[in-house]
C-alpha cells in the first residue's frame, strides 16, 4: 500500500506489517498516489507542480514530469501507457 502525506513523502508500506518499506522525497505536500495496473510503477501527485513515477520495487525515480501548477489528481489508463 502506499501513502502520500504533508511531509512532502510518499511512503511505501507492507500491507501484512505495516512496516514502512521505501520513502520518496517531493518538495512540498503530497496530494495524489497511484499504482499502475501491474504495480510496478507508483505515480505521486505533489504541491511543488510536479508528477512523479517512481519504480515500487526500488523506490526510484523512474520520470518527473513539470506541471503549471499543483498536482492533485491523475489516473493511469487501462494498460498503464498514459498517466
Amino acid at each position: 500500500s502506499s501513502l502520500g502525506s504533508q511531509d512532502n513523502k510518499l511512503r511505501l508500506v507492507e500491507v501484512a506489517s505495516g512496516a514502512v518499506v521505501r520513502e520518496v522525497e517531493h518538495r512540498d505536500s503530497v496530494r495524489a498516489v497511484a499504482f499502475n495496473h501491474d504495480g510496478s510503477l507508483v505515480a505521486t501527485g505533489s504541491d511543488d507542480k510536479k508528477l512523479r513515477l517512481v519504480e515500487a520495487a526500488s523506490g526510484q525515480v523512474v520520470r518527473e514530469v513539470e506541471h503549471g501548477d499543483e498536482v492533485r489528481a491523475f489516473a493511469f489508463n487501462h494498460d498503464g501507457s498514459l498517466v
